[in-house]
């Protein structure tokens, strides 16, 4: 069926499903339920194929976001999936960072002996804030 849809084009296939569904529908099958059990898939197809295209079919949302070298690119997006497009965005958005009160020598950052205290700057496109940064209370245990 796959192949089909893609050959032929939504669309046609949506057609295609309320011509069967209309002719199942014209039947006169006793007793009655076999034409809601013959009706059942051509209708799921009709449903599930109202909420694609209303959701932007083969023709969905594209999304790209760039922050300095990280970058988010979602290609055709489906309306529905609004939770999701949130999710990835607030993963990827940044938090303000605090002034920073000095730089990292050698030795690394687990290293307070390595700390170069002094005056040090963020880049110009980070966002500074003049609190520092919450910490969650099992932050201790993470090390």
């Amino acid at each position: 069926m796959q192949t089909t849809v893609k050959a032929v084009g939504t669309a046609a296939v949506l057609v295609m499903a309320l011509v069967v569904l209309y002719a199942i529908a014209r039947l006169k099958l006793e007793p009655w339920w076999v034409t809601l059990v013959l009706a059942a898939p051509p209708s799921a197809l009709i449903l599930a194929g109202c909420a694609w295209m209303f959701s932007g079919g083969e023709q969905g949302t594209q999304l790209e976001w760039n922050d300095g070298e990280r970058r988010l690119s979602i290609k055709n997006l489906n309306l529905f999936a609004r939770a999701l497009a949130q999710s990835a965005l607030t993963a990827f958005s940044r938090a303000p960072l605090p002034h920073p009160v000095g730089t990292i020598g050698p030795g690394g950052p687990n290293d307070p002996k390595s700390l170069i205290e002094g005056p040090a700057d963020l880049p110009p496109e980070v966002d500074i804030t003049d609190e520092p940064p919450a910490l969650p209370p099992d932050a201790g245990r993470l090390s």
